[in-house]
């Protein structure tokens, strides 16, 4: 449940996708090195999941995804109690102090194939990345 302190929250995320025919995806770099995705827990304000994804990617890497950036071939993915979504985006990401604790979360951030993204992060986000590489023909 959301809000529970009885494991981890339920949350949201962003593959954000840039290129056509190379296509690299976001990464933000963790303080290890490690990679992530623009994600977060689901606020009991949030009204959906999507809402959560857009909030986060915002407070995050500073990229406002609106409805038409989002790649509608893609179905939101599932791994552990995330849920991701796919988007691509001409704005330009940059990383920003989390607003609630001011705070950076990461260190950077890159552009990376899915492959390298995979090598580099924790399993459930190489799981979701996964998932997503069935779709990446389709667009």
């Amino acid at each position: 449940m959301v809000g529970k302190d009885k494991g981890p929250k339920s949350g949201a995320g962003f593959i954000i996708v840039k290129g056509k025919k190379n296509k690299k995806i976001l990464a933000l770099i963790n303080h290890d090195g490690s990679y992530d995705l623009p994600k977060g827990a689901l606020d009991k304000t949030d009204p959906s999941f999507l809402y959560c994804a857009k909030r986060e990617c915002f407070e995050e890497c500073g990229l406002k995804i609106k409805n038409s950036d989002l790649i509608k071939s893609v179905p939101p993915i599932s791994s552990g109690k995330l849920i991701v979504f796919t988007a691509r985006t001409t704005q330009k990401p940059k990383i920003t102090k989390n607003p609630h604790t001011n705070i950076l979360e990461h260190s950077g951030l890159k552009w990376v194939t899915t492959s390298e993204f995979k090598q580099n992060t924790s399993g459930f986000l190489a799981a979701a990345i996964k998932q997503f590489e069935n779709y990446i023909f389709l667009f």
